[in-house]
């Protein structure tokens, strides 16, 4: 009789240890592959930046021979930054419905949001979608605090979620760019 609760015990002891090595296997694949997550969306968000900083500082800007040093004339009125008549978009571009290529400055990126893919795996046949958010304001160029007017510096904000691991963002980046008409003239 002691013999059989013995074994029992050995029974419970052993399958208890099972599932906890089990469980620690699966949270730590599930931290590798939030980090992979978290990898391709900041993969993401540095080529939305990039993409930003190749273009010219303001609409005003586009064809300028010299660079704008103090001259706020002409500055888009934050109330209108966004996509401009000059650039409404003829074609689609698969992603988002939109032709960025045709973005010629910083502030056409503002409140752009859609799906961006991420190909990954062995032969890159694997997407992941990710949710992608910009936000364009005035900032202060000093401080770099939001500004209500114009000034001579922007800052665009590309927020990137990754896709959902247990019910929640398996990655959330938010990646600033700042830019300055001086810096944006020098960069095109």
């Amino acid at each position: 009789m002691s013999q059989l609760i013995y074994c029992l015990a050995a029974i419970v002891i052993l399958a208890l240890y099972g599932l906890n090595r089990h469980q620690t296997q699966a949270a730590g694949e599930r931290t590798l592959i939030s980090r992979e997550v978290e990898s391709g969306a900041l993969q993401v968000a540095e080529r939305w930046a990039a993409r930003i900083k190749d273009r010219a500082f303001d609409e005003a800007d586009v064809a300028a021979a010299e660079p704008r040093i103090d001259d706020l004339t002409g500055l888009t009125d934050p109330a209108f930054l966004g996509v401009s008549t000059a650039d409404e978009v003829l074609s689609e571009a698969p992603a988002h419905g939109t032709d960025f290529a045709r973005f010629d400055d910083v502030d056409d990126f503002a409140e752009v949001s859609g799906i961006d893919t991420l190909w990954v795996g062995a032969e890159r046949a694997t997407p992941l979608l990710f949710q992608v958010d910009i936000d364009v304001r005035y900032v202060n160029a000093a401080t770099l605090a939001p500004s209500a007017g114009t000034t001579l510096a922007k800052e665009a904000v590309v927020q990137v979620v990754g896709p959902l691991i247990d019910g929640r963002p398996a990655a959330r980046v938010r990646v600033p760019v700042h830019t300055t008409a001086a810096r944006q003239f020098l960069h095109n």
